[in-house]
């Protein structure tokens, strides 16, 4: 996971257990100003308490992207941490990227000759258009 302070203003990303840091940290610090994760687990048993069960304390805005043929994170996982942020009134922007799985990012992105190269720029761009937009909204005197 990756915090980065971009003129007093703070955004994390994290991928597969830092996405999942990435989402308990939204819980605990309503200063972020943009939360990524890249294939978080919504339900994990590794950490004190999963994404799902302190969805109603998240703080927004939240991004997050998972490969539909990610088993291990579980797609009915990421509906029930999307029902979760939707009821607490988080705003957030969800992606689901047909027939990729875990890790897809790192797997497809250095390679363009891959099938889900485009997708996995697409994710990029995404991302790099919602840090823009969320960091774009903290106003000057706060930066």
């Amino acid at each position: 996971m990756a915090i980065a302070k971009v003129s007093g203003v703070v955004g994390t990303i994290g991928f597969c257990m830092g996405g999942t840091q990435a989402l308990l940290l939204a819980a605990r610090r309503p200063d972020l100003a943009a939360t990524v994760s890249y294939y978080g687990f919504p339900a994990d048993a590794r950490t004190e308490s999963s994404p799902i069960e302190v969805a109603a304390k998240m703080h927004g805005p939240i991004l997050g992207h998972w490969g539909d043929q990610d088993t291990g994170v579980g797609m009915d996982n990421v509906e029930k941490l999307r029902a979760g942020l939707l009821a607490a009134g988080v705003e957030l922007e969800f992606h689901i990227y047909p027939g990729l799985g875990h890790g897809f990012l790192k797997a497809f992105l250095d390679d363009e000759k891959t099938p889900a190269y485009e997708q996995a720029c697409t994710s990029w761009k995404r991302t790099l258009d919602f840090y823009r937009r969320c960091f774009a909204r903290v106003p000057v005197a706060a930066r």
